[in-house]
Parts: structure tokens; sequence; C-alpha cells
């Protein structure tokens, strides 16, 4: 039986990616992308027209097969519930797949007993078991998507004025910082206002952000090793 293994390193972008789904849309699932030929792996889902995507690189020896499929919603919902009745660490997550007829057909969550560098049987067992999906569509139209958008690097201290500027915000619709008008345009209650952007926040286009997507960024930040965070243009569709 072949193991998906979410690393630590990964596992806060995976979280936030889980809470932002949204149990009233069709697409409230994650949706997996297996490139065995080229050792990784995509995740890709999130709140409905704000989805994120997480590359994972795959270890030696994975055994994983090329392939695609989704995990629903109420799997995620399961594996939270059984964290928190077993008390079990949650810094890295392990899931095994079972494989027939040429597809990957359910997968099972494990708890997690010991944190320990070598993942073995011994350290984890199974729990509840849930049918996949196929991938959905919209997140398969957004992975195509992604590899014709170029990257825009934002530094250190942009996202940090940028982090503070949304926070002093909350709650609000949506917020876009405005590269060419250089201004802060917002939404509260549905009234829209403006605001002159920072002289600091060096921006290499607009950037328009709603709470959900301003708290995948800070994730992004806080697991950065450098500091800086490689966006793709855009970041997130305008509300």
């Amino acid at each position: 039986m072949s193991k998906i293994l979410i690393p630590k390193i990964k596992s806060p972008l995976f979280i936030n990616m889980i809470n932002a789904l949204d149990k009233h849309h069709s697409d409230a699932c994650i949706s997996v992308f297996i490139d065995s030929d080229n050792s990784r792996m995509l995740l890709i889902g999130g709140a409905p027209g704000q989805y994120g995507q997480i590359e994972i690189p795959l270890e030696k020896g994975h055994g994983l097969k090329n392939a695609e499929f989704s995990i629903p919603f109420d799997f995620f919902m399961c594996m939270k519930e059984q964290q928190q009745e077993f008390n079990t660490l949650a810094n890295q997550y392990i899931f095994e797949l079972r494989y027939k007829n040429g597809k990957y057909i359910n997968i099972e969550y494990c708890l997690l007993l010991r944190d320990d560098k070598k993942i073995d049987d011994s350290i984890h067992f199974p729990m509840s078991r849930f049918e996949l999906d196929a991938a959905h569509e919209n997140h398969i139209q957004y992975q195509v998507a992604n590899t014709q958008r170029a990257y825009h690097e934002l530094n250190r201290r942009s996202i940090v004025d940028i982090i503070n500027s949304t926070n002093s915000l909350i709650p609000f619709d949506f917020v876009e910082f405005r590269k060419n008008e250089k201004e802060i345009r917002f939404q509260k209650n549905g009234e829209v206002t403006t605001k002159r952007l920072q002289d600091n926040i060096d921006l290499p286009h607009t950037l328009p952000l709603t709470e959900a997507a301003s708290q995948t960024l800070k994730t992004l930040y806080m697991n950065s090793e450098t500091g800086s965070i490689a966006l793709k243009d855009p970041l997130i569709n305008q509300p």
C-alpha cells in the first residue's frame, strides 16, 4: 500500500488549504496530481475562486504511480475530529492509498503516534477509509493555467507591510493593493474606501486579497526560508 506524506514544512499550508474549503460548493475537496516521473506531487484546493497550490517533492522509493484524484471534504473533517479525540501529533500527515484496476480508489488517514524522522508502520496506524473522486475540473483548469503564469517576487519588507495593512482592516470583504494608482482600495460592510499606498511596499503588480488569501500570504511568509515569496500572477481573482 502506497503512502502520501505531507512534511512538517508544508503542514501549515496544508491545514490552511483545508480550512478554506467551503462545504456548500462542489469544489470542497483537495485535488492531488502525482507526477511520479518527476518525483513531485501537487495539491490544489481552497475557497472557490481563491485556490492555492502546494508542491511536495516525493522521496526516493516513494512507490507512487502517476495519478490524478480528489480527496473529499468529509475526509478532512473526520481527520480533524480524530486528531482531537486521540490528541495525536499534527506537525506532519500520513495517508495510505489503495490502488486497484489502474487507479487509486480510497484513502486512509494515519494517526501519528510519535515524532520520528523514519516513517514506518510502527509509529502510525490507519483510521477511517474514504473513497476517492476524480480530480475536480476547476482544479485541473487552475493547474493548467498555473503553468502559463509568470512568477513575481515580493521581498520581506513588502510582505510584512502588506500583512500589517490587511490585519488593520479586518474584518474586510476584499482589499486591493494597486501598483499604478499607488493606493489601497478596500471594501468593508459593502462600502469601498481608498487610502494611500505606503512607499515601502514594492509591488510587481496590483495585488487583490480577501481575508482568506491574506491568511495564505501570512502562512507562506511564516514558512519561507528566505523571507521572500514568489507569487504567480495573479495570486487570486479579484472579487
